[in-house]
């Protein structure tokens, strides 16, 4: 059924292939495994979406680790965990999708209500190196916040500026926004 095809979403991996652009990410399979199409699909959907999905193959290797691929993967995570995360509220650019309110958070920003539900909600935000504003694009989201210390100011939809840092008489960490008929308006500390 419909409906049954959209909440299957919720648990497709390659559905959130985008988030790889958040979080350091490696595939592998072995040559000789049957679900190494499982790591080729995630890898050329990221592609797709400019995210690099770096993929590693077993060579001559069933569902199991090759053990020339198993140092290379644990390299790879010892020297990402090593480096750590970015200091908050780093990074400066995000991009990110989810099909369900149940993962809706990605450092910064947090996808509150959507307009359709079940369907995939895309934020891709960036803080502008010359003007210093945030600016978000949105895809299916009808409420966002985002922490109030990533920028002074913010456009969404490439709308009029918006206050973040002094929004809501300062009082609270995060900040919401909402989408109405005639564009995004913050809400104020009584909403």
């Amino acid at each position: 059924s419909e409906l049954h095809q959209k909440l299957i979403r919720i648990y497709d991996a390659q559905d959130y292939a985008l988030n790889a652009f958040n979080v350091p990410t490696i595939g592998y399979g072995g040559e000789l495994d049957k679900q190494i199409f499982a790591s080729a699909t995630m890898h050329e959907k990221a592609k797709l979406l400019g995210v690099d999905i770096p993929r590693l193959i077993g060579p001559n290797t069933e569902h199991k680790w090759h053990p020339d691929s198993l140092k290379e993967f644990m390299a790879f995570h010892s020297k990402h965990t090593e480096a750590g995360r970015p200091q908050y509220p780093a990074p400066a650019k995000i991009r990110f999708v989810t099909h369900t309110l149940k993962y809706n958070k990605c450092d910064w920003l947090i996808v509150e209500e959507q307009i359709r539900p079940y369907e995939a909600s895309v934020v891709e935000a960036a803080v502008d190196e010359s003007s210093g504003v945030l600016k978000v694009n949105t895809k299916n989201v009808s409420v966002l916040q985002i922490m109030r210390d990533v920028a002074e100011t913010i456009s969404i939809d490439g709308g009029s500026p918006l206050p973040l840092a002094s929004a809501a008489q300062s009082l609270l960490p995060g900040v919401y926004y909402e989408l109405r008929e005639d564009g995004w308006i913050v809400w104020d500390y009584n909403r």
